[in-house]
């Protein structure tokens, strides 16, 4: 949860405050699927909480097109920046325990899809993975990036472990970005006062950087293109004034060798904030 308080230096100060709260953020991720054990061994999946809050999975479900089951009737809560561990049986050994969910989606060795849903039956995450013959068994399929799309297949790659997997822990191909940030200079900014953010991400110097700002509903409102510094006026792409409220900043980095992330920053407009 993002919190901003915008002061303003008019002299009726009763009204020179203007709060705004954004929750910016992914919530619950499928990080990582065992979908090719040996014969032995058991299918599990993992689950992140990329958010800033607990998270608590009673009467969420994990399925693939045709089944969900149910991950437990009963409180398992995630906190923030932890994992937890879906599993068809219990396996035991894993750090962060295994959860048994009350039926099993029977992964395919081939590709599948996962569905990850609350208890109200919404989509939370969607992961699509697929495989060919030579994907060894014991080898879990580990998500790139938490930023991009879960249902694009390149965002999964076979884990890199010397164990064949990674539960519980960062994955081994995991591409957090760190080294990236953002600077705004104006946020909140009032563009009825003519005010302007400027934005300006901050990558390794061999990064490709792409900047789109998104709305809440994830259209594309402004795209920078390849800029890596832009003003934004508050107006869309067609010069159209977008209302007050929080937006989120995507910025793309492509790296020499052709590794793609995805960093996301939060950004709100506050027009007529000045009574």
């Amino acid at each position: 949860m993002y919190s901003f308080v915008a002061v303003l230096s008019d002299t009726v100060r009763t009204n020179n405050e203007y709060n705004i709260s954004v929750q910016v953020g992914m919530t619950i991720i499928i990080t990582e699927i065992m979908f090719k054990p040996e014969v032995n061994d058991h299918e599990w999946i993992e689950l992140f909480n990329a958010g800033d809050e607990d998270i608590d999975l009673a009467n969420w479900t994990i399925g693939d097109p045709s089944y969900d089951g149910t991950i437990t009737t009963s409180s398992l809560i995630i906190e923030p920046g932890n994992y937890a561990i879906i599993s068809q049986v219990s396996i035991g050994g894993f750090e962060c325990g295994d959860n048994v969910a009350d039926g099993w989606p029977y992964l395919n060795n081939d590709g599948d899809e996962v569905f990850l849903k609350n208890s109200d039956g919404e989509t939370v995450d969607h992961a699509v993975y697929t495989a060919d013959d030579n994907w060894s068994y014991d080898v879990s399929a580990e998500r790139i990036s938490i930023y991009a799309d879960g249902t694009d297949p390149d965002n999964w790659k076979p884990s890199r472990s010397l164990t064949g997997s990674s539960p519980c822990q960062d994955n081994t191909i995991w591409s957090a970005g760190e080294n990236v940030t953002c600077d705004i200079t104006q946020n909140p900014f009032d563009p009825e006062r003519g005010e302007q953010a400027g934005i300006t991400i901050n990558a390794p110097a061999d990064a490709t950087i792409e900047m789109r700002i998104y709305d809440l509903r994830g259209r594309v409102i402004k795209d920078f293109g390849t800029k890596a510094a832009a003003l934004w006026d508050g107006n869309d792409d067609d010069g159209n004034p977008v209302p007050t409220g929080p937006y989120v900043i995507v910025a793309k980095t492509t790296d020499n060798n052709g590794k793609v992330d995805y960093h996301k920053f939060a950004i709100a407009v506050a027009r007529g904030m000045k009574k």
